[in-house]
């Protein structure tokens, strides 16, 4: 194709002005060997940006979910806390985990297991898409999920939610023709102009989540107030 158009080029100039064939041949061959550097420059170049984005992928994406994984949110945690807290915004921290997850794999295998992950971490990240562009999803490890959501309330956060695990309930996974009853339990708590570091805000909301969990599970604790998803 590059001889093609080459000699198309050259067969158009020629009729403009003549010249010796040596000539022709010569451009030809300069011209092709020019489009197969640029041809090899490109595979490489598009190979080390592959390269680069597996190793991003690696290192900041949950291998099983497809997620962003927990030293991704750590990387970004501190830098989030100190954009807000230092412009005094509004940004809301949630902490969540599948209730008796161990009974998944104990009662139906490990795959299993992996499917209730997946199914939860496809729920959430398609229904947080369709009804905020605010909030990020990650895998804190194992069963745990945390999601940030900048410039939103706890009580914005809160109804949001609350409609994800409703509509959740609605669309069950179903392993061998057996529809999974799968709950969570969470914890939501907003940042406050009082938290010195983030690891003040993050760890309210990991006592949220407890909180949640021994009144019962499959609750939501915002801001110290326990209840369930039907309230």
């Amino acid at each position: 194709m590059q001889l093609v158009y080459g000699g198309a080029w050259w067969l158009i100039v020629w009729t403009i002005k003549p010249f010796p064939l040596w000539y022709l041949f010569n451009d030809l061959v300069m011209f092709s060997a020019y489009m197969w550097f640029i041809h090899w420059l490109v595979k490489r170049l598009t190979a080390f940006i592959d390269h680069l984005v597996h190793l991003d992928q690696q290192a900041n994406y949950d291998e099983l979910t497809g997620i962003r994984n927990r030293a991704n949110f750590d990387s970004i945690s501190a830098s989030v806390f100190d954009f807000y807290q230092t412009r005094q915004l509004p940004v809301t921290v949630v902490m969540f985990d599948i209730d008796h997850f161990k009974q998944f794999n104990d009662q139906y295998g490990h795959l299993t297991g992996d499917q209730v992950l997946k199914h939860i971490t496809h729920l959430f990240e398609q229904r947080l898409l369709k009804v905020t562009s605010h909030g990020q999803l990650f895998r804190y490890g194992g069963e745990e999920f945390v999601i940030l959501f900048r410039g939103l309330t706890a009580s914005d956060v809160q109804k949001i939610m609350v409609s994800i695990v409703q509509y959740g309930r609605q669309t069950p996974l179903v392993v061998d023709g057996q529809s999974l009853n799968i709950t969570v339990s969470m914890g939501i708590t907003a940042l406050q102009p009082t938290d010195p570091d983030f690891n003040t805000w993050f760890n309210r909301v990991d006592k949220a989540l407890y909180q949640a969990k021994q009144q019962g599970r499959n609750r939501v604790t915002t801001e110290k107030t326990t209840q369930t998803f039907d309230d």
